[in-house]
């Protein structure tokens, strides 16, 4: 008897579809969040540890330019001397030299009135010379108008009143030109002059030609009286001026009654010396 066909096996239990294999929504390799790495925040630049800041650098302050040296620091000068002492020489040469504004008393009044500075009207009104209060005035106005330049005042401060006015507000310089009343007298006693060529003489320094001697004379203005009367009125304020300023402010300086030559030379480089120029 023919054995039946065996049973076909059970077809292989086909595993259920695998949900197709519901592909679990491939929790796409969930991105496991990804561990930020620690983002690197945008680099928050830490705060720059604020370098030092350069000062001030915060506002971005314009480069300090060199500053053009202030007005005040443009020299301003009082140079006060007997007559034949070597002022003339010195102030020359330091008004040639540093490009000053030449100051004098008798100027001030025309200087005033040309620039019109305040006290103009005042002076145009005044009858006879300005009192030492009003002078100092002038002068200061005077002395204002030159800060682009700097000046040098020449013969001023006259007397005790005139310096303390003049260095009650001033850092200027007071330069003296050191030469003894007995040096000046001796220096005109021995001026002589040909009246018939109109030339000067010192019977040591520059005696005249034997054949013009015997004519040569000592003028009026030479004569000790003379002298004197011109003199006086300086040595006998001199201390008083000298002492109205400040130790610090005051420049001496050894003058000359010789013009040219070596002494004036030493007396020029030492004013410039002190003066730091």
């Amino acid at each position: 008897m023919k054995k039946p066909d065996p049973e076909p096996a059970p077809a292989p239990c086909a595993a259920p579809p695998e949900e197709e294999k519901k592909e679990e929504p491939k929790e796409e390799p969930k991105e496991e969040p990804k561990k930020e790495e620690p983002k690197e925040e945008p680099k928050q630049e830490e705060p720059k540890a604020e370098e030092p800041a350069a000062p001030a650098a915060a506002e971005a302050v314009p480069e300090a330019a060199p500053e053009a040296a202030p007005a005040s620091a443009k020299p301003q000068l009082f140079v006060i001397g007997p007559p034949s002492s070597g002022k003339g020489a010195l102030t020359s040469k330091l008004v040639e030299a540093q490009g000053l504004t030449h100051v004098r008393e008798s100027w001030l009044g025309k200087t005033v009135t040309e620039k019109s500075l305040p006290s103009a009207e005042k002076f145009a009104a005044l009858e006879g010379k300005p009192d030492d209060a009003f002078s100092v005035q002038l002068l200061k106005e005077v002395v204002e108008s030159c800060k682009e330049t700097g000046c040098l005042v020449d013969g001023m401060p006259k007397n005790e009143e005139q310096a303390k006015l003049i260095a009650a507000d001033t850092s200027a310089k007071l330069v003296v030109v050191d030469v003894s009343k007995e040096t000046i007298l001796a220096h005109h006693a021995n001026k002589v002059f040909d009246p018939e060529t109109k030339t000067s003489y010192h019977l040591v320094e520059n005696p005249p030609p034997d054949d013009v001697k015997e004519r040569c004379t000592q003028t009026m203005m030479d004569k000790e009286e003379a002298v004197k009367k011109n003199v006086d009125p300086y040595f006998e304020s001199l201390d008083k001026i000298i002492a109205a300023f400040p130790e610090g402010q005051v420049v001496k300086v050894a003058g000359t009654t010789k013009s040219g030559g070596d002494e004036e030379a030493a007396m020029i480089a030492e004013a410039t010396k002190q003066l730091g120029f």
